[in-house]
């Protein structure tokens, strides 16, 4: 009966012993890295010329250079298309009218609207197709 209390609790709690092997491992590698856990390595050194709208800048100067931003910018473009706008006249019995709502002074200012909107969608279906 002569168990000593020191050697029953170390046999019954496996994670001591593996807290202590843990420990074990982190000095042996502090002791052959010489780096403590609270030093500073080599592996990550901060670039000091580079700055947030350096990198934005720079990204943005090369997106805008290819091909495919110089298309989406003239995609909607509709100004050198030209011509006539349309009109109808309809006459029933003694009345007279004038269909020319595609020309007006507030369809000029509904189509920009009207073309922000129509991008704006595009835009937030590709981003869900894209990332849901």
């Amino acid at each position: 009966m002569g168990v000593s209390l020191a050697d029953d609790t170390q046999d019954s709690c496996p994670t001591c012993a593996k807290e202590e092997t843990q420990k074990q491992i982190r000095d042996d590698i502090e002791k052959k890295t010489n780096v403590s856990k609270h030093e500073s390595s080599d592996l990550y050194s901060r670039d000091t010329a580079l700055s947030y709208s350096s990198v934005f800048s720079q990204f943005s100067a090369r997106v805008m250079s290819a091909p495919v931003a110089s298309f989406a910018g003239t995609f909607f473009d509709a100004s050198g298309l030209g011509g006539a706008c349309p009109a109808w006249d309809v006459t029933a019995y003694f009345v007279s009218l004038r269909f020319d709502q595609f020309c007006g002074d507030v369809m000029a200012m509904t189509w920009p609207i009207i073309h922000g909107l129509v991008i704006f969608a595009a835009s937030l279906m590709g981003f869900r197709w894209a990332v849901m």
